[in-house]
């Protein structure tokens, strides 16, 4: 019924429900292991430690993963919200006030950040991949915004309409050009957390 390859475990329905408690109950052992052995570290350290230790566990080969079913969604994210309430002076705010004390992002928001990285590296041409194998590109030259815009796939089930070529189509496309027609990764990744920021403050 599954088979785990590069460590992700891929089912044979091709959901990631099952990757997504794998995932999830490594990253809670983690946390927990962290708790035990670091109990009076600052909000800096501990942010460091989950950094280091935690999130890449929830985050390694998502692009592959990315859950779309909302309980899938809230079981990694639980993992995030168990942590910003290690420290007491938090555990009485809501969960995004406590996101905003710890300075990270949700890890859904992560994980778009991921795929549209994910994108550039391979229109650019900084991964070896065929773009054209992956995405048809729109020739459309009147279109506003960038010139990399991409069209979306007639997706008749939720697991093709949910995969990385597909879901990342309305948000590729949507991005200024300023950030798409970036020349590295790294200005890439700056320029996709200012545009990340301005939508949060919408």
């Amino acid at each position: 019924d599954a088979i785990t390859d590069l460590g992700v475990l891929i089912s044979s329905d091709m959901k990631p429900s099952s990757q997504c408690l794998r995932v999830a109950a490594s990253a809670q052992k983690m946390l927990s292991i962290i708790k035990l052995a670091f109990r009076y570290l600052d909000i800096t350290g501990l942010t460091t430690l989950y950094k280091a230790f935690v999130r890449p566990l929830l985050e390694y080969c998502s692009v592959t993963w990315s859950p779309y079913y909302i309980k899938d969604i809230e079981v990694i994210e639980k993992v995030q919200r168990r942590f910003t309430r290690f420290l007491p002076e938090f555990r009485h705010l809501p969960y995004e006030d406590r996101l905003k004390c710890y300075n990270l992002s949700s890890l859904h928001s992560r994980r778009l950040f991921i795929d549209l990285t994910y994108v550039f590296k391979i229109v650019k041409g900084f991964i070896q991949i065929d773009p054209d194998s992956l995405f048809n590109f729109s020739i459309n030259s009147k279109t506003r915004g960038h010139k990399y815009k991409i069209t979306g796939f007639c997706s008749r089930l939720d697991t093709r309409k949910h995969w990385f070529s597909s879901r990342v189509v309305p948000l590729w496309n949507s991005l200024p050009p300023s950030c798409v027609d970036c020349s590295s990764v790294e200005s890439f990744k700056k320029l996709l957390s200012d545009y990340f920021r301005l939508l949060e403050m919408k």
